[in-house]
């Protein structure tokens, strides 16, 4: 009986350990499981093209975590680009037999953070680091609680509408090159930005419009957004990039490219604390 006893007792022992082992090691999986997604690299969707060099390599990493949240870098934080918030704008168009005065109030962009990386270039020379990158996004958002537009189709038949604005941007194709140069030892500037995009598809939804409206941007929509490529470059150079070079006035172009060069190792993804 006591043999029996001490069988048991030592069964329920050693069963009582190793639950508690089996405990901390899923503790421990966990938490390196949340640390691993904020400090290694994240793993890029399909990539066509190979790095030719470190820097190449580094960017690639970058960009990579960018798309997970906000980035915090030995030198500079980059935001979040799940939402980005765009200044409302007035305007007048006038093409393919349709104008329009139109008002959108602010809007919100949403879906850049799904993009996949299709190439990159970095080239490197004493005084400048140009980078141009090629990516692609399946469905980009714009939405604005608050739109209103009055004019005319084809110059006989009047439309109008205002309320609520939803437009799907599919299967979005962006080239940009930016070049960083060195002003003196101890900061450096962007002086070069280019823009190219082809959009495939529009999908549009605005509230209270005549029938007509929809219609004609879900048809001409992509060909009328891409029309507007010089004032998108514009805005971009004009809102991106001094905010840009606020930070690289107090940074040296060599500073800046170590910074880089250091991404996969000391860069990390700064988790949402709400």
């Amino acid at each position: 009986m006591s043999n029996q006893v001490n069988r048991n007792g030592r069964l329920l022992v050693y069963q009582t350990v190793k639950t508690k082992i089996l405990c901390h090691v899923v503790i421990y999986l966990d938490v390196i499981k949340d640390s691993y997604s904020v400090l290694l690299p994240q793993l890029p969707l399909t990539r066509y093209w190979t790095a030719s060099n470190e820097l190449e390599e580094e960017v690639s990493v970058l960009l990579m975590k960018w798309r997970e949240g906000p980035v915090q870098t030995n030198l500079f934080q980059l935001p979040s680009i799940k939402t980005i918030d765009i200044d409302g704008i007035d305007g007048f168009y006038n093409d393919n037999g349709i104008k329009i005065t139109f008002s959108i109030a602010k809007m919100q962009l949403t879906g850049l953070d799904t993009f996949s990386l299709e190439k990159i270039t970095v080239t490197q020379s004493k005084d400048s680091m140009t980078l141009t990158a090629q990516i692609r996004v399946p469905i980009l958002t714009l939405h604005s609680d608050k739109y209103s537009l009055k004019g005319s189709a084809y110059y006989f038949y009047p439309i109008k509408g205002s309320g609520g604005m939803t437009i799907q941007l599919k299967d979005v194709v962006a080239l940009s090159t930016v070049r960083f140069v060195s002003v003196d030892d101890f900061s450096s500037k962007i002086d070069k930005f280019s823009l190219q995009y082809n959009i495939s598809k529009v999908k549009a939804n605005l509230e209270k419009s005549t029938f007509l409206i929809n219609q004609v941007l879900n048809a001409e929509g992509a060909a009328i957004l891409n029309g507007f490529h010089d004032d998108i470059v514009n805005g971009t150079w004009n809102y991106a990039v001094p905010q840009a070079n606020e930070y690289l006035s107090k940074v040296s172009l060599s500073d800046f490219i170590k910074t880089i060069l250091n991404v996969s190792q000391s860069a990390f993804v700064i988790k949402n604390t709400k």
